[in-house]
């Protein structure tokens, strides 16, 4: 009975608290799980679980940003946790985003349950072809259409703006691409654009950009100026 209990309860700890972690950080990363499920990590994101994933759950957190496919099993759904939001599912293809402020969901077949871990209230079922996000201390809101056929951006070098500032899209081109962007007025940062902008390197998306903001461009080594 006594080596019975600590063998059980070694299983019970290794399965439960020895965790394994994947991390990018210039480089995207493919992970597939011991269910068959798929994750495609961005740059500068990180993804754990716990020895038992995939016997006696299937729950990950993530930090940064994943483009995930998951088998159907439905006595025992796929949770992924970040520092805002909980997404819950049985099978499905989705890209999820998280930040320390704020979780975006965006489903592209199936459908997935999402809901905040910090305020409690209604669970949002965010269906095929529409997205969602939820902001720290509150709840998840209404599911928004995706309008265009891209989605998610960065798994298909990708930009696709409305009326966003030059601030939001340097970031986000500066974190795909691993590079830095500087601006010599800082003005230019206060500039909207809207269009579509698709290239493999950082040269050719940014030179697009410019071009069509009326601004010029020039590049030492990994750091870009705009003028």
């Amino acid at each position: 009975m006594g080596i019975a209990f600590v063998l059980g309860l070694f299983a019970f700890c290794y399965l439960n608290f020895k965790e394994y972690q994947y991390t990018t950080i210039n480089n995207k990363r493919t992970i597939s799980l011991r269910d068959g499920s798929e994750i495609v990590l961005n740059v500068k994101s990180s993804i754990i679980h716990n020895a038992g994933y995939g016997l006696i759950n299937r729950n990950v957190e993530l930090t940064g940003e994943a483009f995930i496919s998951t088998r159907k099993k439905r006595y025992l759904p796929f949770i992924i946790k970040t520092a805002t939001a909980k997404v819950k599912v049985t099978g499905t293809l989705f890209n999820i985003r998280a930040t320390e402020n704020t979780t975006e969901v965006g489903v592209l077949e199936g459908k997935v349950d999402f809901s905040s871990i910090q305020k409690k209230g209604r669970v949002v079922a965010i269906p095929n072809g529409f997205y969602s996000f939820c902001k720290a201390g509150k709840l998840p809101e209404k599911p928004t259409e995706l309008t265009y056929s891209g989605y998610p951006d960065w798994m298909n070098n990708r930009f696709e703006y409305q009326d966003a500032d030059l601030k939001r899209i340097l970031s986000e081109i500066e974190t795909h691409f691993c590079i830095r962007i500087e601006v010599k007025d800082p003005q230019i940062l206060n500039q909207k654009y809207s269009g579509i902008i698709e290239g493999a390197s950082p040269e050719v998306v940014l030179q697009t950009l410019v071009v069509q903001i009326d601004h010029n461009m020039s590049f030492n080594g990994n750091t870009f100026l705009i003028y």
